[in-house]
């Protein structure tokens, strides 16, 4: 299994150099590439850094004054997650980094890593306790001892917010004294990613913080930079923290360094508007550059990265038994060959998205490059020859099919594809919270799609988001398939010690049953100044943090 550590959503801390075309890479260890074709700087795997490593790598940076960059939104409150940005990580740390990628080794940052089995923790197998470790020199902004009871406070408090899925396995977080927190959960932790979607996925705070200010205007955690000003929906700035706690490098983690004084998180959200930043030096780094103005911003002079996205659009064929689809895989076979991925990613904008050849892409660390060469429709999608033989195999007789979708503009492009080859249909839009009952009663659709909002952190999750039975009416997969055999091979990728063949297998019972094409995944732009930055970081949650940057002036 070839894993490609990227940005991922979850469980990955990456240490990323971005070079432009023809360039090398100034990062000791890093594998970033461009491609000889590429114009862009590419978000390339990366090794983990040891501690050690990232200090010497952080000595190389000068202690720059300030950063500016744009963000999409805006948020300082702990508890809420899913809305957190370069200004919560800045500020607030979790019990654990990980080093190098999705599916790496779990370092710990608020954790004790010199106490427990696995550096912060301690678990025996086929438990369900998991015992973790706090440093005891932990202090927060207000200079507010952090204990075991706070973090546990931290983990009710970010689940009573309701910010998080998968904590429903947690019976209790309990503090024995105050370095020791035990979880108790339900069962053992045995799927990919479920342990560090709990650890990795709260910030922590102190109880005394916590009663003392309203997270939601005021700041008061243990990260390397403090709150100095915020405005809501304007702007978020940040200054070093002095008295920062952690100042021993032999146990700092990339994200605990601090190589800016200030850092300011500008919100700028309309195309024009962030342009004009760049170009006029309002912002110093966009996170996201729109598609339209790539050329302006390369004219301009500054560098542009690209950066892969970990969530994919696919088309699904409905297998309730109440379509012409579900009794008729030549059918399917005959619509999934047809429509090419590379012609929807097309459709959608060839700069900003890219084609995928499974459900999935390289971005995730449990991706198979092999599958890429399999023949089916993934890898052949777009043979209209093919396409029309199946559809002459087929029962088909002329029916109107629906195509269910948010978005048009690819149902569009769909829709005329398949009347090209001679199949009937039509396109039924809907609001996002009325399709999953559209698509559980299994009548009024005859292929889903779904424009690009399945995200996850391993391939196997997001397979899981789409065919688990368990998460759907019925325990049939998300388009009505319903096989006790396939659930079971669904589940054996789930593992944490799943094996290639396990993987191999699920992917190949979807294609051997046309139960779902993937289409295409979005790609982010980020521009930068090379002259100012020679290597950029970001967090498992695609955030990046400045502080962690490396500075040459």
């Amino acid at each position: 299994m070839k894993k490609r550590l990227l940005a991922i959503l979850l469980a990955a801390s990456m240490v990323l150099s971005l070079v432009g075309c023809g360039a090398e890479s100034t990062e000791a260890g890093s594998n970033a590439s461009t491609s000889e074709e590429s114009e862009y700087a590419v978000l390339d795997s990366s090794i983990a850094l040891s501690t050690e490593e990232v200090a010497e790598l952080m000595a190389t940076s000068v202690q720059h004054d300030s950063i500016t960059i744009d963000a999409g939104k805006l948020n300082i409150n702990p508890v809420k997650l899913y809305d957190s940005g370069t200004e919560l990580y800045s500020m607030y740390e979790m019990l654990f980094q990980v080093a190098g990628g999705l599916g790496s080794e779990m370092r710990a940052t608020l954790a004790d890593a010199d106490r427990g089995e696995y550096g912060g923790y301690d678990h025996e197998e086929g438990s369900n306790v998991y015992t973790f470790y706090i440093c005891d020199n932990i202090y927060d902004h207000d200079g507010n001892h952090f204990t075991a009871s706070d973090a546990a406070f931290s983990f009710e408090m970010t689940k009573e917010g309701g910010q998080v899925s998968g904590w429903d396995v947690v019976e209790s977080w309990e503090a024995v004294d105050e370095t020791t927190l035990v979880m108790t959960c339900t069962r053992e932790l045995t799927s990919k990613g479920e342990l560090e979607n709990i650890v990795l996925r709260c910030f922590m705070f102190t109880e005394q913080a916590y009663n003392d200010h309203n997270f939601t205007e005021e700041e008061c955690g243990t990260g390397p930079y403090a709150l100095s000003a915020y405005e809501s929906g304007a702007y978020v700035k940040m200054e070093k923290y002095d008295n920062y706690w952690q100042t021993d490098t032999s146990k700092m983690q990339r994200g605990q360094y601090a190589n800016v004084n200030t850092i300011t998180v500008q919100y700028v959200v309309e195309d024009a508007q962030k342009v004009a930043a760049l170009e006029t030096g309002a912002v110093d780094m966009s996170q996201s550059v729109p598609p339209a103005y790539i050329e302006t911003i390369k004219n301009d002079g500054l560098t542009l990265a690209k950066l892969p996205g970990n969530d994919v659009a696919y088309l699904e064929a409905n297998m309730s038994g109440k379509s012409p689809l579900s009794d008729d895989i030549n059918l399917r076979l005959a619509i999934f060959y047809a429509v090419s991925s590379a012609d929807a990613a097309t459709v959608m904008g060839a700069v900003s998205n890219e084609a995928v050849y499974c459900l999935g892409s390289s971005v995730f660390p449990d991706y198979n490059d092999e599958w890429e060469t399999w023949d089916n429709y993934q890898t052949s999608a777009g043979n209209l020859a093919l396409a029309k033989e199946y559809l002459e195999k087929s029962n088909y007789n002329g029916e109107e099919l629906v195509i269910l979708c948010i978005s048009e503009k690819c149902a569009q492009f769909i829709q005329q594809v398949l009347q090209n080859i001679g199949i009937d249909c039509s396109i039924s839009k809907q609001s996002s919270t009325i399709v999953p009952d559209i698509l559980s009663e299994g009548t009024d659709w005859d292929l889903y799609l779904n424009s690009g909002v399945r995200a996850s952190d391993y391939v196997a999750n997001l397979w899981s988001h789409v065919m688990n039975g368990s998460a759907f009416v019925g325990g049939t997969t998300e388009g009505r398939y319903d096989s006790e055999e396939y659930q079971q091979l669904l589940q054996n990728a789930l593992q944490l010690d799943a094996t290639q063949d396990d993987m191999d297998a699920f992917w190949q019972a979807t294609v051997d049953n046309a139960l779902v094409e993937g289409l295409y995944s979005p790609i982010t732009y980020i521009a930068y100044d090379e002259e100012e930055i020679s290597s950029l970081w970001l967090n498992d949650k695609s955030v990046f943090l400045p502080g962690a940057f490396v500075y040459t002036k």
